[in-house]
């Protein structure tokens, strides 16, 4: 089993959602994000990244930001500023652990030499 495939396995068995580590690590680095760019960053589908956003959206860990310019403008998504996010990223980067993540890019607070 792959570092990956080992994140996915427990992000889905403690997020129940596979992508919730990846979609809050690529969330946490961009402060605030579209679905379509943490896709994009991540390579994950956007109907899949959608999904975790909304499931965090509905715990109240993210929040949608107010769209401006209309319905169909950018809909951005934002780390609450509490400690539920806070808790949140840690538990992200405690099951991402020190590996690299899809990007390339080592998850936000870990180092590469742990």
């Amino acid at each position: 089993m792959t570092d990956l495939e080992e994140t996915r396995r427990r992000s889905a068995a403690i997020f129940g959602n596979e992508k919730t580590v990846e979609v809050v690590l690529a969330l946490s680095e961009e402060g605030a994000a579209t679905a379509q760019m943490i896709a994009t960053s991540t390579g994950i589908p956007h109907s899949l990244v959608r999904d975790a956003l909304v499931r965090l959206v509905n715990g109240g860990v993210v929040r949608q930001v107010p769209r401006v310019g209309g319905s169909r403008s950018p809909l951005y998504y934002q780390p609450t500023p509490d400690n539920l996010w806070a808790a949140v990223l840690a538990a992200a980067q405690a099951v991402a652990g020190p590996q690299e993540t899809r990007t390339g890019r080592t998850p936000v607070g870990i180092s590469r030499d742990a």
